[in-house]
Order: C-alpha cells, then sequence, then structure tokens
C-alpha cells in the first residue's frame, strides 16, 4: 500500500489539498479523491474530508491508497525491434493504445505493457499513464515507437520529438494515382463542425508532410511519409486534403470490407542516441495483412464499389 508523509512548505503554501498531494506523491488527482473520501489523508493528524481545503506553510500531510490493479495484458503485445540501457524501440501492433489518457479507461496499452517489463519506468516522475513514452501513434496505427528508460533519456528525446530530430517514416496505401513527390503544407487544427475530428484550418497549427510515391496501382497508390510536425492525426488529414485518403480509414479516407484499420505503419524510425549520439536506425516491415493487400493492389484494382 503505496504511503506518502511530508510537510507543506512555501512553494505548496496556498494549494489545494488534493492538487498538493496529486503533486508531491506523482499520481492521479482520482487517487487522491478516492483516498480522501475513504478517510485516509490526514492533515495535522486529523482526517480531512474537503479535497479543495488550502493548505499553510507547517501543515503536515499523511496519507495512504491502494495501489492500482495490473492492467490487463495487451492482446499481442509489443516487439522490440532495440534495447538498450537508456531507450527501448518497439513495434505496436494496430488495435492496441500507445498509451491511456484517463485512469479509467481500462484498455491495455503500449506504456501498461513497457511498465511491467522495464520496472525502472516507475521511478520516472510525472504522468503515470505515459511513463517512458515520448511519442504517440493512433490506435489503428503500427509500427515503431520510443519509449525511455530514464530520466535523462526522456528529457532528451521529448527534445528531440520537439524540434523535430527524429525522423519517422510511414508507409499507407491511399486512394488513386498519388503524385511521386509532394509537400503538404497545411496548418491543421480542430474541425469547426465536428470538434473530434482534425481538419485543415486557417487558423490552425502549422503541419508539414513529405510524400513521396513507391508505386501506383490501378486504383492506389503506396506511398512513403515523412513528418517534419507531429500533429494529430496529421498524415490522415493530409492526404485526405489532396484527395488521397488512406484505405481502411473510415474517418477521414475509404473504407474496404477487408481491412478494419487504416493502412498506416511507421515502418522507419532514425536518431541520434540520447547518450552515445550514435545514430540508430531501426525499421520494421508491413505486418503481413499489410504486405498482402499492397502486393494484391499493386496489380488490381480493390477499391471497386468503395
Amino acid at each position: 500500500m503505496p504511503e506518502v508523509e511530508f510537510e507543506v512548505g512555501h512553494t505548496l503554501a496556498g494549494e489545494r489539498l488534493d492538487r498538493a498531494l496529486a503533486l508531491v506523491a506523482a499520481i492521479e488527482r482520482s487517487v487522491v479523491v478516492t483516498a480522501i473520501a475513504q478517510g485516509r489523508v490526514l492533515v495535522n493528524g486529523l482526517p480531512e474530508s474537503k479535497k479543495a481545503r488550502r493548505l499553510v506553510a507547517g501543515d503536515r500531510v499523511a496519507a495512504s491508497w491502494d495501489a492500482p490493479g495490473a492492467p490487463p495484458p495487451p492482446p499481442v503485445a509489443p516487439t522490440i525491434r532495440w534495447e538498450d540501457e537508456d531507450l527501448v524501440i518497439v513495434a505496436k501492433p494496430a488495435g492496441l493504445l500507445t498509451h491511456r489518457t484517463h485512469p479509467r479507461d481500462e484498455r491495455p496499452s503500449v506504456a501498461d505493457w513497457a511498465r511491467a517489463r522495464f520496472p525502472e519506468l516507475e521511478q520516472l516522475a510525472g504522468d503515470q499513464l505515459r511513463r517512458g513514452i515520448v511519442h504517440r501513434l493512433d490506435l489503428g496505427t503500427s509500427g515503431l515507437v520510443v519509449l525511455a528508460r530514464s530520466a535523462v533519456a526522456r528529457e532528451r528525446l521529448e527534445a528531440m520529438v520537439a524540434h523535430h530530430e527524429m525522423e519517422r517514416r510511414y508507409l499507407a496505401l491511399v486512394r488513386g494515382a498519388a503524385p511521386s513527390r509532394a509537400r503538404i503544407d497545411a496548418p491543421l487544427g480542430r474541425d469547426l463542425r465536428d470538434p473530434t475530428r482534425m481538419s485543415v484550418v486557417l487558423a490552425g497549427k502549422p503541419a508539414v508532410t513529405l510524400l513521396e510515391r513507391c508505386w501506383a496501382g490501378p486504383d492506389t497508390s503506396l506511398v512513403e511519409l515523412t513528418l517534419q510536425t507531429g500533429r494529430t492525426h496529421q498524415i490522415r488529414v493530409h492526404l485526405a486534403a489532396i484527395g488521397h485518403g488512406i484505405v481502411g480509414d473510415a474517418r477521414y479516407g475509404v473504407t474496404l470490407p477487408e481491412l478494419d484499420r487504416p493502412f498506416l505503419h511507421a515502418w522507419r524510425l532514425s536518431l541520434m542516441h540520447p547518450r552515445t549520439g550514435k545514430y540508430i536506425e531501426v525499421q520494421d516491415p508491413l505486418p503481413r495483412e499489410l504486405a498482402a493487400l499492397a502486393e494484391r493492389a499493386r496489380s488490381s484494382p480493390i477499391l471497386r464499389g468503395a
């Protein structure tokens, strides 16, 4: 049963009890609220029932709470493509979350798998649902994801992502004959009519995707994409905006009965090692079902009636 005890200093003076305890103990506020309701949070030796109580310098806070239950194992575990004492690069299967965004979400994730596989991740401060994850892939996207195993590696890897120093390349099967090369420079933001969707909007955040066609079949093309920014749903929205939506993408592209996910795969990742500075390049081949569909699409039409 985890426990914490601390004296409130000037930094936390005036802060709400629930916020201060969540910060000091590095736990979710929902865990704190539950502990308060159960009478397991003491201020100056007495149970405190008000989560919004403002603390003053000199207050002594003691708390205990139930450790969260072990998350269910993922239906298909990630595959390790690179591992050393500083970082891990894994191949995420489609249908597995990179990390959960809410503690009530009980779906398994790469982050859950990583915490069980690498216990040292529990020592990393910050969001318990992410831990060593420094970037993410959509639920339906497969491919390479980087995890940091130390605080120093995480800081440096997050800086690489923020400054676009980590090159990520994707393969996608798209509708129609895509251009041989293209630079898609279109700002992205929430769709004004549907805030659950992203869209090209003039007031959106800058977004740039580089496209290179691998081949063109009768009614589809296989393209390689390189992100120069990392906006939500960037590749999917950019391709839809130029008329070449991703096959299997029910939200932005074109559906295909035999494919229950977007044909989008993060196949290559390259970066400078956060500690040694050595260049690393890792590749992950197309999953078997995508490779088979691509082989068929290269010589035969697959979108008739779609």
